[in-house]
């Protein structure tokens, strides 16, 4: 790292100070779920920082005066803990996990810290290379430099972006921030430690995903779960990177882990943890809106499902307000592209004006066949075959996903925190098929390049929903009161 150990910190602390204090001021504490909190804070507090630096960009800073934007971070922290006094706080979450034996329990912590240095050891690794090649430096890098060099989003900015040369300056701005943030603490543009905050998501993402799998699963069979989403290539390679893909996941797993608490408890603090999840995925990269659209489009069918089968409306709920979240930070950002004319790199010039669903219809023909197979052979079920097994995507989640929905459909569907992450799974599935499908350049090389790391963004919430589909089996989670202290 190429930056002195007190800027280090402090690019660290900073953020996850404030992101406590926010989690505070939603109703979340630490009492809430001890392993998960952590990785809460990382989530909340970028998000937060990325506002301010958003916001500061605006103001014509002069980026060598770093104080400022930790002041007014410092402030925030300070305001959110005095709010927080105000909000009723979620129910400490020990007393919904399965209990078990304390060997099994034992058994658990030790994976989840052995796995947990695993994931450390990926994000130090990392620092051998330089950020200058590949997405992270010519999409990532190159437009929070842009930021920086030209003093913020000013004339210089507009100038910068309307000259081209860069490629998906349309993308959001998130992960830039958080990489502008770094380069403000050295006074200068960063080609290693500005993926500190980006790779930090990595470590936040398995502690919350190791609690939510214990949340659904006996701790014996939560961690070999959270083994099999570690001991993926897409998992190490994504931990050492300064790319949105992983940020995606990572969002997308909080808010439906936190929808199905909300649902489980009532409790308003998961409803405002969930619309932060998508909130921060919204700002990480584009595909999180095929993601939200999906899970509207979900919900929306399992309710009229509902409603048919019972007649009863669902009670309008003082915390759909926070829906606000994600749809403020959508228009923001789609706000921010119009005013600098950005737009997707996807299609190339000559063909822009066709648009994405002309070419899909138009190609549809000759590539849905090789489309298909890929994302067959390549994502669902290349581990049964013996010389794919060493480049496996995801450990047969997708399978695993598609056999427990073939096998107990009418379960599955009639419970909404099942049906609703399972139908937007499947038809976030196929949206990224479609996507490939109308790809204006080769679509091998795009399947190549693009597919395994654009499906990943699915991965972390696809294997909770398998263990809490299997948690409806009573052999893999027993309840409470069937077992002995």
């Amino acid at each position: 790292m190429n930056l002195p150990l007190q800027d280090l910190l402090s690019i660290v602390v900073f953020p996850f100070g404030l992101g406590a204090a926010l989690l505070r001021t939603i109703g979340i504490r630490w009492r809430s779920d001890p392993l998960a909190w952590a990785g809460w804070a990382w989530l909340a507090g970028s998000f937060g920082t990325g506002l301010v630096m958003f916001a500061w960009s605006f103001c014509g800073p002069n980026y060598l005066f770093e104080s400022v934007p930790r002041l007014v971070i410092t402030f925030l922290f300070l305001a959110g803990l005095a709010a927080g006094r105000f909000v009723r706080p979620a129910p400490w979450a020990d007393g919904e996990a399965p209990r078990a034996s304390r060997v099994e329990r034992g058994v658990f912590a030790f994976c989840v810290a052995v796995l947990f240095a695993l994931v450390l050891q990926r994000v130090v690794l990392a620092t051998n290379l330089p950020v200058l090649t590949d997405d992270e430096a010519e999409f990532w890098a190159y437009k929070a430099k842009l930021i920086f060099t030209s003093g913020g989003f000013n004339d210089r900015f507009a100038a910068a972006v309307s000259a081209g040369g860069a490629y998906n300056m349309d993308y959001p701005n998130l992960n830039p921030l958080l990489q502008l943030w770094a380069f403000v603490h050295a006074g200068n543009v960063l080609h290693v430690a500005n993926r500190l905050p980006i790779q930090l998501f990595a470590l936040a993402q398995f502690l919350v995903f190791a609690a939510c799998v214990r949340r659904h699963l006996r701790p014996g069979l939560a961690a070999l779960v959270v083994l099999l989403f570690v001991a993926t290539p897409q998992a190490r390679f994504q931990a050492g990177l300064a790319q949105g893909d992983l940020a995606v996941g990572f969002g997308l797993l909080v808010a439906f882990d936190a929808w199905t608490r909300w649902r489980a408890s009532g409790e308003t603090a998961w409803f405002r943890l969930a619309m932060l999840g998508l909130a921060f995925s919204l700002w990480s990269k584009n595909e999180a809106l095929l993601y939200v659209v999906c899970s509207a489009a979900a919900a929306s069918a399992v309710y009229c499902i509902e409603f048919r089968r019972t007649r009863r409306r669902p009670r309008p709920s003082p915390a759909a307000l926070w829906v606000a979240l994600p749809l403020g930070i959508y228009a923001l950002h789609a706000a921010f592209n119009t005013h600098y004319g950005l737009s997707s790199g996807f299609l190339a010039n000559e063909r822009r004006d066709e648009g994405l669903v002309s070419l899909v219809v138009e190609q549809a023909s000759e590539r849905a066949g090789s489309v298909g197979a890929w994302f067959a052979t390549k994502i669902a079920f290349a581990e049964l075959v013996p010389p794919s097994l060493g480049a496996r995507h995801s450990n047969l989640v997708f399978l695993a996903l598609l056999l427990l929905a073939a096998i107990f459909p009418r379960a599955i569907l009639r419970r909404t925190e099942l049906a609703v992450p399972l139908l937007a799974l499947l038809c976030a599935l196929l949206g990224i098929g479609l996507v490939f499908v109308g790809a204006p350049h080769d679509v091998h090389w795009h399947l190549k390049t693009a597919a395994e790391r654009v499906v990943y963004q699915l991965v972390p919430v696809a294997w909770l929903w398998v263990a809490a589909a299997l948690a409806a089996n009573r052999v893999f989670a027993p309840a409470r009161s069937e077992l002995p202290d």
